[in-house]
Formats: C-alpha cells, sequence, structure tokens
C-alpha cells in the first residue's frame, strides 16, 4: 500500500470542509459557490464594460442578504428619489420654513380671533335703509334717492346701532371731504356721505369701535342716472380685543 502523495491529502481536506459546510478561507484563493467563504480582506468586483454584479432570487426571497443594518454608502436603498434621510421630516420635526405661509411670518397676517366679510348691493329708485353689511358695533345701511321717487338724489351710505351695539360704541370715518366721527353710535345714525345723496362716486373708510371689538368698513357707492340705480360694494374685517 502506497502513502498518499501530498497533493492529494490537500485535496481531500479541501473536499471535507466544502462538504461539511464549514467555511472556507478564500483570501488568495478560490471562490466556493454554493458554500461559506471566509476571507480576511475586502473582496472586489469589476467590470469596465457593464455590471458588475448581477442577483438572481425566486419571487418571495430578496437577492441579497446582510448581517447588520449599518448604512450602506452609495446603495440608493437608503434614499428616496435620491435623496437622504436627512432630507425630510421626521416624526417630531419641523421645517425649517413651518412658522411662513407663503414666504411672511405669522406677524405678517391678522392677529387673534376676527373674520372678514364683503358684499355687493344695487337698488334702483327710492330705497331707504336697506342693510348690507353688519358687524358687532353696528350696520352698514344703503339708502337710494331718499329725497323721493323721481329727485335722482343718488347713493347714501349710514351705519346704524344693532342689538349687540354697546353703550359706549363710538365710529370714526374718512371720505373724499374728510374726517368725521360720533361718540354716541348706539343711539343715533352715522351718515357716512353726504346726507341727502351723492351722484358721484365715494370711497368710504369707518372704524367701529364697539368696546370689546373693532370693526374696520370699507365702502364705495355710486350713482348711475341713466337707469336710476345705485351702487355699492363694502367689506368688513372684525377684531376682537
Amino acid at each position: 500500500m502506497h502513502r498518499p502523495s501530498p497533493a492529494i491529502v490537500i485535496s481531500l481536506v479541501a473536499l471535507f470542509f466544502a462538504m461539511s459546510g464549514t467555511a472556507y478561507a478564500a483570501t488568495g484563493g478560490d471562490f466556493l459557490l454554493g458554500k461559506s467563504n471566509t476571507a480576511t480582506a475586502v473582496t472586489s468586483l469589476s467590470n469596465t464594460k457593464g455590471t458588475a454584479l448581477s442577483l438572481s432570487s425566486t419571487a418571495t426571497t430578496p437577492p441579497l442578504k446582510v448581517s447588520n443594518s449599518v448604512q450602506v454608502p452609495g446603495l440608493n436603498a437608503s434614499e428616496l428619489d435620491g435623496q437622504s434621510a436627512s432630507a425630510f421630516l421626521g416624526a417630531t420635526a419641523t421645517a425649517a420654513n413651518s412658522s411662513e405661509l407663503g414666504g411672511t411670518p405669522a406677524l405678517g397676517y391678522m392677529q387673534g380671533g376676527g373674520d372678514t366679510t364683503g358684499t355687493r348691493l344695487t337698488l334702483t329708485g327710492v330705497q331707504l335703509q336697506v342693510p348690507l353689511l353688519a358687524s358687532p358695533g353696528g350696520e352698514l345701511s344703503a339708502y337710494c334717492d331718499e329725497l323721493g321717487s323721481g329727485s335722482a338724489s343718488g347713493a347714501i351710505l349710514t351705519i346704524v346701532h344693532g342689538a349687540s351695539t354697546a353703550s359706549g360704541a363710538t365710529v370714526l370715518w374718512w371720505n373724499k371731504d374728510g374726517v368725521s366721527q360720533d361718540n354716541s353710535l348706539a343711539t343715533t345714525q352715522a351718515v357716512l356721505s353726504p346726507g341727502e345723496g351723492s351722484t358721484t362716486p365715494y370711497v368710504i373708510v369707518a372704524q367701529v369701535n364697539n368696546v370689546t371689538s373693532i370693526s374696520t368698513f370699507t365702502a364705495t357707492e355710486s350713482y348711475n342716472s341713466g337707469s336710476d340705480t345705485c351702487s355699492f360694494t363694502a367689506q368688513v374685517v372684525t377684531t376682537n380685543g
């Protein structure tokens, strides 16, 4: 019986390890497919003409596994549409401009409770004290041809007190003729344009101080002599305080 040669012994040892499933040291040697391989240096694969590595698996198993959750640099699985996680907001994060609306911070907008309301109205012929727009401090009313049918006296705007007008309510207004005020709005009517009507356009700004709220009216009035029609637009901004 002959003693086996060293080459045969090495081959038998390699075959033993390969069949037993034991990790095979592949550093500087062959990479065994279907078996566990170990190395003490990084193994690289390059292809100067295309994809260096292609992995395929069944439809229900992942084509690649890793040993831990450490992020792999350059692997786009850690990105969404080319952006890394740091480019997105987390569950408790706040965007740098979340304190702005349209690039304007909160101080650029009306503060506190309140609302804004607008309307328009057209009257033909004699129409007296038609409600136009209301606020807690008073009601903006419109008149057309107050002097009587056929007089064509034009348009008038007034503010009258309402059920919610406070006893200390006041109103100050401005039109093209100047500035005026009424310090007893709770018992009187404030005429914001010429008292007998106007056939020329007017723009009026009136501010009602209702003690616990402030209402600012912006209104226009115009008159069409051909149709004997009075037209009005109005907006009111009310803030509490």
